[in-house]
């Protein structure tokens, strides 16, 4: 049965401002996504999620420094789920496996979150139903000009073996766009987010912020671009402990512009997010805005280069092999590769002058994508000056002989619309050659 998830509001009142409502359907003032009154705030910012471990003691951490920060301009709901005491719990205010569901302000009391809160250990926040039920929640008791999504926990990124329809291939949950350190490792994936955006009343949010790891990836946001405005996220695995989040709030506090906001955030908080990657584990790192309908011209772009690659390959296959040897990889556990490196990388060494000019074109528009594309390269010897947006890459040994269930890795990579958009899938399919660095060769006995 479907989860139905009750918003308490900690200490602020129950009735809201807003134009008393009638029986006429056709009235604005009856559509709580649409209130008339004057009081509206500019920002609803829903922080959703769940990871366990110390992700606890950051969300708690993070929550007492946010709380400091509020006021009327922007309303922050929370939902979070804390993980169990045998999986490393570490939280501060809510119990183990404890979903906590309220609206943080500046008089919320958080040792009393969870007992006005959502009482349900096991609620899951990874199914779509419960995310839509979320949404309209939120939209309903807090209503604002603006609504932000903010995705807060373990990222991986797509990967064929994990993102898949589940009800269409297995019921097997998986890790994709984020997952718990708890419950098996539950997860939400990327097709049940979009479904979850999709089934709630707003159907569409004005930007979506990835607090996850690499889920700068070409197959994930092409994905849910439909889905919102703006996309937030990194390639990179994250090293950050919410100081971005915070960040963000207090921009949007000052201006209802969502870009000047998020370049802001971006901006006074660089050199705190920078020193997260200069740690005992030091490694590069990035951040990006981008507008979703940005990604559309890029995929052209990717669609002329995989079928450029698949014209070249019975005369380049040498070059175009040492091509992906030099391409940088994003994360040694990802098979998540950038896409501007690889192409720049054919064009150099083919010397294919057609080559040339799509590497070109697709450095212009991830340039002209990105509205900030912020870096920090802590480990040198292995970084590059920029980073676009990563891509899976594979082979047609793996794309045709790994099984998902009943469908092959070549088929649920089809499946997503990136691949569709692009003819990706047809490239991997035909190319016989994984770099030296690719994380699952041995494990799969290729």
């Amino acid at each position: 049965m479907k989860q139905i998830f009750k918003l308490w509001m900690l200490l602020v009142p129950m009735a809201l401002a807003i134009t008393a409502c009638t029986s006429n359907d056709d009235n604005p003032s009856d559509n709580p996504l649409n209130p008339t009154t004057d009081e509206l705030a500019d920002y609803t910012v829903l922080i959703y999620g769940t990871a366990g471990g110390d992700y606890d003691k950051v969300m708690d951490e993070m929550l007492d420094k946010l709380k400091a920060e509020m006021d009327k301009k922007v309303r922050v709901a929370i939902a979070y789920k804390y993980a169990t005491k045998t999986e490393g719990f570490s939280g501060k205010y809510g119990k183990p496996g404890e979903v906590v569901f309220f609206e943080l302000t500046s008089d919320t009391d958080l040792e009393l979150m969870g007992e006005q809160g959502l009482e349900l250990p096991d609620a899951p926040l990874y199914e779509p139903e419960s995310l839509a039920d979320a949404i309209d929640i939120v939209s309903e008791e807090m209503p604002a000009r603006n609504f932000v999504f903010l995705l807060y926990g373990h990222g991986g990124g797509f990967n064929p073996a994990e993102d898949y329809p589940k009800d269409e291939i297995m019921s097997t949950p998986t890790r994709g766009v984020m997952y718990d350190d708890n419950l098996g490792n539950c997860s939400m994936n990327m097709y049940e987010f979009k479904q979850g955006i999709e089934l709630s009343k707003r159907g569409h949010v004005d930007a979506i912020f990835f607090h996850n790891c690499v889920m700068g990836n070409l197959e994930s946001l092409t994905e849910i671009q439909p889905c919102t405005d703006y996309l937030i996220a990194s390639s990179h695995e994250l090293s950050c402990d919410g100081e971005t989040i915070i960040a963000l709030i207090k921009a949007l506090q000052q201006t209802d512009d969502f870009e000047k906001a998020a370049c802001m955030m971006a901006d006074n908080v660089y050199e705190e997010w920078a020193a997260g990657y200069n740690g005992v584990q030091k490694q590069n790192g990035d951040l990006k805005l981008l507008e979703a309908k940005s990604l559309a011209p890029i995929n052209v772009l990717i669609k002329q280069l995989a079928e450029r690659l698949m014209a070249l390959y019975p005369t380049h296959k040498d070059d175009i092999n040492q091509a992906i040897d030099a391409t940088y990889r994003f994360n040694e556990m990802y098979i998540l590769y950038d896409l501007a490196d690889y192409a720049r990388n054919l064009a150099d060494k083919t010397g294919d002058v057609e080559m040339k000019r799509i590497s070109a074109d697709l450095d212009a528009a991830f340039q002209q994508a990105f509205i900030f594309n912020k870096t920090v390269n802590a480990v040198p010897e292995y970084s590059r000056d920029t980073y676009s947006l990563s891509v899976v890459f594979s082979c047609n040994s793996m794309m045709d002989g790994v099984r998902i269930g009943n469908w092959t890795y070549g088929q649920v990579y089809d499946y997503c619309t990136f691949s569709n958009q692009t003819g990706w899938g047809r490239w991997l399919a035909t190319n016989e050659h994984l770099p030296a660095d690719f994380p699952m060769n041995e494990s799969l006995g290729l």
